[in-house]
């Protein structure tokens, strides 16, 4: 259980780095704070359609940045990768972070790679993550608590 848990979230990186660039590409490096303002508006665009989600699953911050929608109790319910939706990813120590402390931001390593993961609670019963490599913030994520990606 430990090995396909595993499997599957390492898949969720390497399939990433397949993604196409699509949109929001920028030069500059992002500021963690104005990242995490744009939640509002995104919560306001879900919560007036839901279908925006489909939109929002499409999108990308910088080089590798996308959002993902996690429940209450660990389970993906919405990701760019369509095969990760259902996934139950509550065992991860991150995740056990993001939904014992539903608003903020974590930091990570996988793969030799650092990740910050900007969180806040979308309705009652999901909340709402952007990824992307630290290194495309201009604090690096040295502002969110550090985390392991491993399986408690």
């Amino acid at each position: 259980m430990i090995k396909k848990s595993l499997f599957v979230f390492v898949s969720f990186f390497v399939i990433l780095s397949l993604l196409p660039i699509i949109s929001c590409a920028t030069m500059g490096k992002h500021e963690t704070e104005t990242l995490k303002g744009n939640f509002v508006n995104i919560r306001q665009k879900i919560q007036k359609d839901r279908d925006y989600i489909d939109v929002l699953m499409r999108k990308r911050v910088g080089n590798t940045g996308y959002y993902y929608i996690i429940s209450l109790d660990g389970i993906i319910t919405a990701h760019p990768q369509t095969f990760l939706k259902g996934a139950d990813y509550s065992k991860f120590s991150f995740i056990q972070e993001i939904l014992n402390n539903r608003n903020g931001c974590i930091s990570y390593i996988i793969a030799e790679k650092e990740f910050t993961v900007i969180h806040e609670p979308l309705n009652a019963e999901e909340i709402l993550c952007l990824v992307i490599e630290s290194d495309e913030l201009s604090d690096r994520g040295t502002m969110c608590r550090r985390s392991s990606f491993g399986v408690n």
